[in-house]
C-alpha cells in the first residue's frame, strides 16, 4: 500500500503513461507489484520485501519527473503486516541478509551429499 504523495509516483510507474519508467515495469521483481498483480500467497516474503524497498528507492529517485516537492526519501521507514503482527521492514531485511550465508552453506551441503 503506497500512501501520501508517493502514490503519485507509484501510479505513474504502474500506469505506463510517463516515459522513463518502462524499464521498471519490465523488471521481473517489480512486475507483481506494478503490472502483473498476483495472489499474495504466491509471493515469498523476502523477495517481496526486497521489491518494495526497490520501489521506494525508485519513487525517491524519479519523483521529480512526476511533480517537484513530493519529498519521498530513499530510505525505507516502512513496516510489514504479517501473521505475527507488525514488523520493521529494515530489521527483517538485515536479519534475512545475515542468514543468507548460513542458508547457502546448508544448501551447498545438501547438494554435496
Amino acid at each position: 500500500m503506497v500512501t501520501a504523495d508517493g502514490h503519485l509516483v507509484y501510479n505513474e510507474l504502474a500506469s505506463g503513461e510517463k516515459a522513463g519508467f518502462e524499464e521498471f515495469r519490465r523488471d521481473p521483481a517489480l512486475k507483481p507489484f506494478l503490472t502483473d498483480f498476483v495472489d499474495v500467497d504466491s509471493i515469498d516474503p523476502l523477495p517481496a520485501t526486497r521489491a518494495i524497498k526497490k520501489l521506494i528507492w525508485i519513487i525517491s529517485e524519479k519523483q521529480d519527473f512526476v511533480r517537484a516537492g513530493i519529498g519521498v526519501g530513499p530510505e525505507c521507514d516502512c513496516f510489514l503486516l504479517a501473521k505475527g503482527g507488525i514488523r520493521d521492514m529494515n530489521r527483517e531485511m538485515t536479519e534475512a541478509d545475515e542468514q543468507l550465508p548460513r542458508k547457502r552453506a546448508r544448501q551447498k551441503q545438501r547438494v554435496d551429499h
